[in-house]
């Protein structure tokens, strides 16, 4: 019997950790100028952030893409139900290709998504970060006026 199961564990696993660990380093990489600039005098805890951020990527995303690991048959795949269904499934290329477009396509926009999110976390929190050092400035404006009145006024 030609069962492709194998081959495709042994194609699936490298690609989703290879595609894991090449995101997770360019969120790494790209993130820390963002977290540097929301944590300003506090390089600390920009990098600690940062770090954290990365570890969480890897735990999520690996851990989805074990989840998705598992290869099995639907009894919808053939025309009607066969106990030797399990048997026959998966016995061709075609069948390999398609199973494993499935996986890392499925795999590929999941951490897609944890990418966007990502970036969309660090979009809120540099406006938030902004909006901050805006109303800490205006402050210390104010409270300079209230200080020294402008002569000129």
């Amino acid at each position: 019997m030609n069962n492709f199961i194998i081959t495709a564990y042994s194609i699936y696993l490298p690609v989703m950790i290879a595609l894991t660990i090449w995101v997770a380093r360019t969120i790494h990489k790209n993130t820390k100028v963002f977290l540097v600039e929301i944590f300003p005098n506090h390089e600390t805890v920009a990098f600690a952030v940062n770090n954290l951020l990365q570890m969480g990527f890897y735990l999520i995303s690996l851990g989805y893409g074990f989840l998705r690991l598992r290869i099995h048959y639907s009894p919808s795949y053939f025309s009607q139900y066969d106990e030797n269904a399990s048997k026959l499934f998966m016995t061709t290329q075609k069948e390999l290709v398609e199973e494993l477009a499935s996986k890392v396509g499925g795999f590929t926009l999941f951490v897609g998504f944890l990418l966007f999110f990502n970036l969309f976390l660090m979009l809120i929190l540099r406006r938030s970060s902004k909006n901050s050092k805006l109303k800490a400035q205006q402050f210390q404006q104010y409270a300079q006026n209230i200080i020294k009145p402008n002569p000129t006024a």
